[in-house]
């Protein structure tokens, strides 16, 4: 799959662990922390709930949690782009 994956898809490519993944968002925290910027992050673990996920309720659910349409529409895109490939 090599040039197939990107490379900010981390822990499942060798080289690209999960720890290198936490390491650069606790970099990146730290950076918008002294910056005074905002950051948003994102992890989603597709490997062991991707297929068992309600997607519909899911969103439902976010939305009343109060994530904000843009961002929600973001976090939709990521499931739309993993189900096209």
């Amino acid at each position: 799959m090599d040039g197939h994956i990107p490379y900010t898809q981390m822990g499942s490519q060798s080289g690209n662990s999960a720890y290198l993944a936490t390491l650069t968002n606790t970099l990146l925290i730290h950076r918008a922390k002294s910056e005074g910027r905002p950051i948003y992050t994102l992890q989603i673990d597709m490997n062991k709930a991707y297929n068992r996920v309600k997607r519909n309720q899911l969103w439902v659910k976010l939305s009343k949690l109060g994530v904000k349409e843009k961002l929600l529409r973001a976090i939709m895109s990521t499931y739309k782009t993993a189900l096209e490939k």
